[in-house]
């Protein structure tokens, strides 16, 4: 059986909100995990994905607020460039974005890649 994780986060950890970081690093889940090396580093995401037996992970954008909105369909993207097991899943904001420009860039990023898969976030 090949397992697909539709719900992989990635990114630049250091971007993260401070809470958030703390919150990832307070308690780890597993003694041999650096979690801020594994969401940062694709190869070391890509080394624990499959040694927990995943066949292939979709590395989700999350331009948000607790991303500080950095973590955008681009980054996502660049993460997933040379690692066949990502499928990237971007991200646009209309809260923070120009809604039609991040929609080409994005499209542009994730084409590379062959995934046009991309949330729209709600206005509010």
């Amino acid at each position: 059986m090949k397992i697909i994780d539709f719900h992989v986060h990635a990114g630049n950890f250091k971007l993260l909100r401070d809470d958030i970081q703390e919150l990832l690093t307070r308690r780890p889940f597993e003694p041999d995990v650096n979690i801020a090396e594994v969401f940062s580093k694709p190869e070391q995401m890509e080394a624990y994905l499959k040694r927990e037996g995943v066949f292939q992970g979709v590395i989700l954008a999350e331009c948000g607020p607790g991303t500080n909105y950095t973590i955008d369909s681009q980054m996502i993207a660049e993460f997933s460039e040379k690692r066949e097991m990502f499928i990237p899943f971007g991200s646009i904001n209309p809260n923070y974005h120009n809604t039609q420009s991040e929609f080409w860039k994005s499209l542009n990023a994730l084409c590379k890649k062959k995934s046009i898969s991309t949330k729209v976030h709600p206005k509010s």
